[in-house]
């Protein structure tokens, strides 16, 4: 390889709970973990630039980034490595089947320790790892194994998202296309390993629900071992814009019988035949920006509120299961309706929504701190003034959804659950527009 000035390393640590913990996604507080389906990871890319500037990008298998659990680890690898806290990005795969992010909830506490090592693990491996790369980009497409999670019925209604109430054999087909773009960014190294960045827009839920006991990684594991495995590179997964999108349907006539390892396996094939027609791209000096967007928090439902901690409070100290039947009777689309709309009564007036954006060469990174629509990670990639801008979300920070338009007319579950008024995500969109035109 000739004189490159960029250097790029890769690391990776193992941070499995060793106890029963609380497990995240739907806040039941039964969901206590009682068996490992394979491990939780970190993954950290270390990139330096001409100038010597070093940006260290994490991605973690947790549910989303809260910014007062994961300080700590982070200040951790500052001060392990050097390298500032402010040229630190922590992302996350959003799989739901991991511990949650409060101290005090069982197990969590017993797990924070092998969070933290982990991080420094991982940093300093990476760091170590640099060495002269090229970067190379891609793009995919997971057609028929990404889509929305909102349908229209035989009779013409709407039923939004997974939360819905009717039957399966009422839909005819999803509402609209959704966005199955897989962004790839290769690093070839002489002598070493490549090191790839390849972004998803989906959750990570085949083993989420709430009668699910283990601990996993859920699709993004064997994905990864699929594609390192048969290349010679080695992955670091990021969560694109798939706010509104899972892997699988509810639309019989699309639907795949995949598990997580079998969909984990098809997207790391998919993946492999597009690293042969990758394109080399320019790079030079690393910028990267911070940025706040001021929200305006979402005030819906709020003349519902002596319902909804009602149910909540079933919720919270029952489970799910024992909440739905009083969220249903009292007229709740389910018992996160009614949890969402206790949340809001919370809110301040604004909140602080945190965004970087980030540029090399020719290629542009935007970090949202929540989950964003795939019409709007569309949006911004087709305003970018950059050969290619690529999405990581549930990164900095977690303010759950902040949902296009679209989910507010359809009134679907991310629009009640939103703490944001609608507008909100283009507005956000504006913002990184703006931002990367500057950069350019």
């Amino acid at each position: 390889m000739d004189n490159s000035v960029l250097r790029v390393g890769f690391g990776r640590a193992i941070m499995t709970p060793a106890e029963p913990v609380h497990l995240s996604g739907g806040s039941d507080p039964k969901r206590i973990s009682n068996n490992i389906l394979d491990d939780m990871t970190v993954t950290c890319i270390a990139i330096t630039d001409e100038t010597d500037r070093t940006v260290l990008l994490l991605t973690e298998d947790m549910q989303h980034v809260t910014a007062s659990f994961a300080e700590p680890a982070l200040r951790g690898i500052e001060e392990v490595t050097g390298v500032s806290f402010e040229n630190i990005i922590l992302c996350a795969t959003h799989t739901h089947s991991v511990p949650t992010q409060n101290l005090k909830f069982p197990g969590v506490e017993a797990f924070y320790p092998i969070y933290k090592d982990a991080f420094k693990k991982a940093a300093l491996e990476a760091m170590a790892d640099r060495a002269p790369a090229k970067m190379l980009t891609g793009v995919a497409h997971a057609d028929g194994y990404v889509n929305p999670r909102h349908y229209v019925l035989d009779d013409g209604s709407l039923m939004g998202s997974a939360y819905g109430v009717q039957s399966n054999k009422r839909i005819v087909r999803h509402t609209y296309p959704g966005d199955s773009t897989i962004q790839l960014i290769r690093f070839d190294r002489d002598e070493r390993s490549s090191v790839l960045l390849m972004n998803l827009g989906t959750h990570a839920t085949f083993n989420g629900n709430s009668a699910k006991l283990d601990v996993s990684a859920d699709f993004p594991s064997p994905l990864r071992a699929h594609i390192e495995a048969n290349s010679n590179c080695q992955v670091a997964y990021f969560l694109g814009a798939g706010g509104d999108q899972t892997p699988q349907s509810r639309f019989k006539a699309i639907a795949h019988d995949l598990d997580y390892i079998g969909y984990g396996q098809k997207i790391g094939s998919i993946v492999l035949d597009a690293l042969k027609f990758m394109q080399p791209a320019k790079s030079d000096k690393l910028r990267l920006k911070h940025m706040i967007h001021v929200g305006q928090c979402n005030r819906a439902g709020l003349e519902r509120l002596e319902d909804a901690e009602k149910v909540t409070d079933i919720m919270v100290t029952e489970g799910v299961a024992a909440a739905t039947p009083v969220a249903k009777e009292l007229g709740f689309a389910s018992v996160y309706e009614a949890r969402a709309i206790y949340g809001r009564s919370k809110l301040p007036e604004t909140q602080d929504v945190e965004l970087a954006a980030m540029s090399l060469g020719e290629v542009s990174f935007i970090f949202g701190s929540f989950e964003m629509f795939s019409d709007t990670g569309r949006y911004i990639r087709e305003h970018s003034p950059f050969y290619m801008t690529f999405i990581a979300t549930q990164a900095l920070n977690t303010h759950s959804y902040i949902p296009s338009d679209i989910a507010f007319e359809i009134g679907c579950y991310e629009a009640y659950a939103s703490q944001f008024q609608q507008g909100t995500a283009k507005l956000i969109a504006d913002t990184y527009i703006e931002t990367l035109k500057e950069m350019k």
